[in-house]
Parts: structure tokens; C-alpha cells; sequence
């Protein structure tokens, strides 16, 4: 992609069949650049050394889950439909990713 020296603006091919000529808006007119690019490709792969966890980093409420009974969750809220309806909420097991979900701030 070329642009224009002139004004800026952005060149395109010009649609003759018998020859290829950059063009703009403004007049100006140049022949296509032929460029060659050279690309190599490193396929030397790194060992990454780290820590493996099955707990999710989200899962940072005490929160007991049905399913497994593990004690941290990760909490997600789903807001209020309605005016007259509280909070909805979902706690999402950080071991399992079982969901148990409470009516808000009023109940469990």
C-alpha cells in the first residue's frame, strides 16, 4: 500500500490491461514498486517452566460448592432484570466450575 506524495491520500491500481500505473485522486501517477521481502521463520521452540494449578485465579470467595464441596468460588452477577427483583448471582466452583446460584442479597 502507497500513498500519494502530493495530498496523502492512499494509491490504487489503475484498471488498464496494457499497463500497471499507481494513480490518485489529485493526478499523480507512479509505477508500482517491486519490493522483496525476505522472511525467515525461527521454529525454535521455548520450554516454559511455571506453575500448573486446577484452581481457577478467579476463585477468590469463601464459598462451599454443591458439587464437590470445595470452598472458593469465582462470583459472577447477573444483575436486575426487573425493578422489583434482586441481584442474581452465580458463584462458579474454582475446582469443578459447577455453578450454584443465589436469589442476591436477600437469600441464598
Amino acid at each position: 500500500m502507497e500513498f500519494c506524495p502530493k495530498c496523502g491520500s492512499m494509491l490504487r491500481l489503475s484498471k488498464s490491461v496494457d499497463m500497471q500505473i499507481m494513480i490518485c485522486s489529485c493526478g499523480y501517477e507512479q509505477f508500482p514498486r517491486v519490493s522483496e521481502s525476505k522472511e525467515t521463520i525461527n521454529n525454535d521452540k521455548e520450554e516454559v517452566l511455571g506453575v500448573a494449578s486446577d484452581i481457577h485465579p478467579l476463585a477468590v470467595y469463601d464459598h462451599i460448592c454443591s458439587k464437590c464441596g470445595f470452598g472458593k468460588a469465582q462470583l459472577i452477577s447477573k444483575g436486575i432484570w426487573y425493578s422489583d427483583e434482586d441481584e442474581i448471582q452465580e458463584f462458579v466452583c474454582g475446582k469443578c466450575g459447577s455453578h450454584d446460584r443465589t436469589d442476591g442479597i436477600r437469600g441464598k
